[in-house]
């Protein structure tokens, strides 16, 4: 019997590409890295603000704690719009990166319509019952308020105040709660609203016994309005 022995073929081994994707995606990673946060291409040169009426723009950059010279990537937009939204008359903060060297700060502002006088001063509050800022003194065209700022006796009373004719002289807005809305016009005359609900209606009745001459007007519930010369 006769064997025959052949001299094995070695085999190719395989090797499988995936480490050196992996070692590409890192090392991209890092350059990327580098880049935007160690590099001198992309550091803050200028700081846009803008939407400014009342507030200055050192007053929002203090509170924004950004500075010039620092990576645009690590000025972190969330932060920076918690900090700047601390300020009162803040509405709404937008940030945006100006590549490759601008942060741009967008400010709204609210808008002061009414006065809340507190300790000497004046909290002046936007339609919703927001604080706005302070003043030391009452600003012309701003209504007086009697009710606590960030609540929904205030939110109600400036929904009435908002709601009733041009024409009327308000001196004042109380309200303790959000069912107790009473406005002081000129002249003496009170009306009680009660709720910011059905302010149409309770401001046509009232409107009516104001016409007849009355001075004591209570409309909270307006199909059953009761009133005193």
């Amino acid at each position: 019997m006769t064997q025959t022995i052949r001299q094995g073929v070695p085999q190719q081994t395989k090797h499988s590409k995936l480490p050196w994707v992996i070692w590409l995606v890192v090392i991209l990673a890092l350059v990327t890295w580098y880049v935007l946060f160690q590099s001198r291409w992309f550091l803050i040169e200028q700081v846009q603000v803008t939407g400014l009426k009342r507030l200055s723009t050192q007053k929002v950059l203090s509170s924004a704690q950004v500075r010039v010279g620092q990576p645009l990537m690590a000025a972190n937009p969330n932060a920076l719009k918690s900090r700047i939204g601390e300020l009162p008359a803040v509405k709404r903060v937008v940030i945006e990166r100006g590549w490759p060297h601008t942060l741009i700060i967008r400010i709204t502002e609210r808008q002061p319509i009414a006065a809340v006088p507190v300790a000497g001063a004046y909290v002046l509050v936007d339609d919703e019952g927001h604080v706005a800022g302070v003043a030391e003194k009452l600003p012309p065209k701003k209504v007086l308020v009697h009710a606590k700022p960030e609540t929904l006796a205030i939110k109600a009373a400036l929904n009435v105040y908002q709601e009733l004719p041009s024409r009327w002289k308000v001196l004042s807005i109380h309200a303790k709660t959000r069912d107790s809305v009473k406005v002081h016009l000129h002249h003496g005359i009170w009306i009680v609203f009660g709720s910011d609900e059905l302010i149409d209606r309770k401001s046509l009745v009232a409107n009516a016994l104001l016409a007849k001459g009355y001075r004591t007007i209570n409309v909270s519930a307006p199909e059953t309005p009761t009133a005193k010369r």
